[in-house]
């Protein structure tokens, strides 16, 4: 273990605040109306409270308000092959979105077959998945994620997933790694991350 000079123990005490400070931001507080499409086997009251705790940390984190606008359910007619499914999941979020005027839909899946066999996940491995980088306050904006684990867990892979929607490319570091593991789960934005975010949330409107 290194040992810290005062020189610079001096430069991380008065750095340490800025960085700590997550109140201040060089754009307004933005809003984003957001639609949750809740699987048959997930429970609701969960997924909302699995969307409260992404909400809340995305808020502090960029300062991007997401306001939960509607909660459908997820149809169970979704058959035919992989490309059948995608392409009918991509007509009705479309809908819905415009519907209820919304700039995201976040669909909620249990792990169990039932519910991920909706879409076309690569394999068991993939916890979520986003329509794109840096879309989110389109109607176009989706973000498939898996609840697996307990809702700190689960609400890590939202946070990823709300991250691309929001502009973040995988990094190596942070809880945007493409692979999720302890470390993932136990991080935050990096400050990578929060500029990428940034720079594409200063062009949302307020």
């Amino acid at each position: 273990m290194r040992l810290i000079t005062p020189l610079l123990l001096a430069i991380t005490l008065l750095i340490a605040p800025a960085i700590a400070q997550a109140d201040i931001f060089l754009y307004p507080l933005k809003r984003v109306r957001i639609l949750l499409v809740v699987a048959h086997d997930v429970d609701i009251s969960r997924a909302l409270r699995l969307f409260k705790m992404e909400a809340a940390y995305v808020e502090k984190a960029v300062n991007v308000r997401l306001e939960l606008t509607a909660v459908e359910n997820m149809p169970e007619d979704m058959s035919g092959p992989p490309m059948l499914r995608m392409a009918k999941w991509q007509l009705r979020t479309k809908h819905l979105a415009k519907k209820y005027k919304v700039g995201g839909t976040l669909v909620f899946l249990s792990p169990f077959p039932s519910s991920v066999d909706a879409i076309d996940f690569e394999s068991e491995a993939v916890l979520g998945m986003a329509s794109g980088i840096g879309v989110l306050g389109k109607d176009s904006a989706l973000a498939f994620i898996k609840i697996v684990g307990s809702d700190w867990v689960a609400s890590r892979i939202g946070i990823h997933e709300i991250g691309h929607l929001l502009g973040a490319w995988h990094i190596h570091n942070g809880i945007m790694a493409p692979y999720a593991d302890a470390n993932q789960y136990a991080s935050e934005y990096s400050l990578q991350t929060i500029q990428q975010i940034q720079e594409y949330a200063s062009h949302l409107p307020d």
